[in-house]
């Protein structure tokens, strides 16, 4: 099976034993959305493609850290919104510097159960339809119009199925802090 034809999983771990190619491949499905991500995030386009090369190197450098249970384009993104919250703790957001928006850093960095990694490997316990949504919604930015002719479902259903799917989610954190 030609490596175009791999889910990303299969190429994440092909990739930790060592498959460049399989990286390649892995690249050029998710490069653009991370990069579309992050410009999303940070208004200074060279900031972005500096964030956009910490990325993956930061999943170059952690790729033996990768589980075969988690979904890769969930992780991709932990991996990048943590690079953006990096970047802003780096820079302090001065008067002076852009603003990255639609982040809410943790006051003082306090520790939380929210943990970007956490909430990938949550994520890959809700159910597969209300995950798809949900990834739609927040990964891929689409309408709940897209989401619904993707899912061939209605729109309100598509509204439900992502209620649904983080109130799931919601529930697994709490469950997981328990323990």
């Amino acid at each position: 099976m030609p490596l175009s034809q791999k889910s990303d999983e299969e190429l994440m771990m092909m990739y930790q034993i060592g498959s460049e190619e399989a990286f390649r491949v892995l690249y050029q499905r998710h490069a653009s959305k991370i990069l579309g991500f992050i410009k999303s995030k940070v208004r200074s386009a060279e900031r972005s493609h500096d964030i956009f090369q910490e990325v993956f190197m930061k999943l170059h450098r952690s790729k033996a850290l990768y589980k075969k249970n988690l979904l890769v384009l969930p992780w991709l993104f932990t991996i990048t919104k943590n690079a953006i919250v990096d970047e802003v703790r780096k820079t302090k957001r001065t008067a002076n510097q852009t603003p990255i928006d639609g982040l809410e850093l943790p006051a003082a960095e306090t520790e939380t159960h929210q943990n970007f990694t956490d909430l990938a490997y949550q994520l890959a316990n809700v159910p597969p339809q209300q995950r798809a949504a949900i990834e739609m919604r927040y990964v891929d930015g689409k309408t709940f119009e897209d989401i619904s002719a993707a899912l061939n479902t209605s729109k309100v259903n598509a509204r439900q199925l992502i209620s649904r799917g983080l109130s799931r989610l919601k529930y697994l954190i709490k469950e997981e802090d328990k323990s």
